[in-house]
């Protein structure tokens, strides 16, 4: 995970991890739209399986509760995915 990660930023892509959780952000929505095909793309072609009930896919500005965390999302900061691996 830590190197597609790191791939990922390497094509100025942002995001953040926490295990099978990622979130991808930009202030742009347009470019934030691009990046998650991206990385949505590659995770599947990479066979990872991705659990669209408990993803959220649709770009929001608001407050992210996870894992008891609340992340505030000012800023433009956009959307979180999660993501599980059949592996």
């Amino acid at each position: 995970m830590t190197v597609l990660a790191a791939h990922f930023r390497v094509h100025n892509v942002r995001l953040a991890t926490y295990l099978d959780d990622w979130f991808v952000v930009d202030q742009n929505k347009q470019m934030l739209l691009v990046d998650r095909e991206k990385v949505l793309n590659l995770l599947l072609n990479m066979g990872f399986i991705i659990n669209l009930e408990k993803s959220a896919l649709t770009p929001t500005q608001n407050p992210v509760v996870h894992r008891g965390l609340v992340q505030a999302t000012k800023g433009g900061s956009n959307a979180k995915h999660s993501t599980k691996s059949k592996k």
